[in-house]
């Protein structure tokens, strides 16, 4: 996962890009808008999602479980949003240091790849729940996830942990940036195995939601021939479109926030090993700009999965009122059932 550090470095301050004579210093607005707006709704939407996810854990499954450490990723990730914005609201003139400018890095790739994993996974459970939707229950057990979970983390962290041992330079202009070109030629060897991070699961994923619209597709035709079906129609109509709105939402996370990043990372350390011209420079660098406001936005995207795949998550947003009503109920008939036997 270190090649993952040389797109960040294309943001900021590079020898080799035109932003160091100084013409891309509109880069530095743009990241700090863009970083601000993603810190206060990622920030707020996955502390929400937590807050959530624990008022419902006495009804936790597998796949709030995956959902849980998704929305710690993010919030994890959205807390190390001030160190970017502070560089690049001050320009980068600030002094962050070795150690702040590895671990924002770090936690960048940590965050992204992790995603990656949970919703592939959450993907394969989807895929599982409507495919075997008999033996769903038995397959799908809080521990397996649990035990997945972990070893995504592990794994991930594990691979990305070369960022610490990269040369950054903290001197306040130079954050995230590789220092010389036997650097850049080990995270192009790099950038490989992070696009296998990447390509692996996002194929996994186009599988797994071919075969469940296909499935529900067919299932939806069956129900019609028969005239009759196990689940009613407003349920099973709710449950397919909860499916295909969670399979859009996955994809839009893919084809918007992960795939143009990856795309522009490995043009990049190929533009850059051909020692492109100033004009090429300057196209790679407006669209290393875009790409990395568009990865950062997946923490915002993220708690709409959590909308779309967890039924009792939807309804504890949605009827607060009806909650608190029944609390309230509850609460009064415990009340007069003491006095009774009193």
């Amino acid at each position: 996962m270190n090649p993952t550090l040389a797109p960040t470095s294309l943001a900021s301050t590079n020898s080799s890009l035109p932003d160091s004579s100084g013409k891309c210093c509109h880069k530095y607005k743009i990241f700090s808008v863009v970083y601000i707006i993603v810190f206060i709704f990622g920030f707020t939407a996955n502390v929400l999602a937590l807050y959530v996810f624990i008022k419902l854990r006495h009804k936790r499954n597998a796949s709030n479980t995956l959902m849980v450490n998704l929305s710690i990723s993010d919030l994890l990730f959205s807390l190390t949003l001030p160190i970017r914005i502070t560089y690049y609201f001050t320009e980068g003139t600030v002094n962050l240091g070795n150690i702040t400018c590895a671990i924002s890095t770090y936690i960048f790739y940590l965050n992204m790849y992790t995603s990656i994993f949970f919703l592939m996974t959450l993907s394969i459970f989807r895929y599982i729940a409507v495919i075997y939707e008999i033996r769903a229950k038995e397959i799908l057990t809080v521990r397996r996830a649990t035990i997945i979970t972990i070893a995504i983390w592990i794994i991930v962290a594990s691979a990305t942990t070369p960022v610490f041992f990269s040369p950054l330079q903290g001197n306040g202009s130079h954050c995230f940036e590789i220092k010389n070109e036997n650097d850049k030629e080990n995270f192009r060897v790099m950038n490989y195995i992070g696009l296998l991070g990447f390509v692996l699961p996002f194929l996994i994923i186009i599988v797994c939601y071919g075969c469940i619209i296909r499935q529900l597709r067919a299932s939806g035709r069956q129900s019609l021939l028969k005239g009759r079906s196990t689940v009613p129609q407003h349920k099973q109509s709710r449950r397919n479109s909860r499916s295909i709105a969670l399979a859009a939402v996955v994809l839009l996370v893919f084809l918007f926030c992960f795939l143009p990043y990856h795309i522009h990372r490995t043009v990049y350390l190929h533009q850059d090993k051909e020692h492109t011209t100033d004009c090429s420079c300057n196209t790679i660098n407006t669209f290393s700009i875009l790409t990395m406001c568009l990865a950062v936005a997946n923490c915002c995207i993220d708690p709409l999965i959590y909308y779309f795949l967890s039924g009792k998550f939807c309804s504890f947003l949605k009827f607060p009122r009806k909650r608190n009503e029944s609390a309230y109920l509850q609460q009064n008939n415990l009340g007069l059932n003491v006095l009774r036997l009193s």
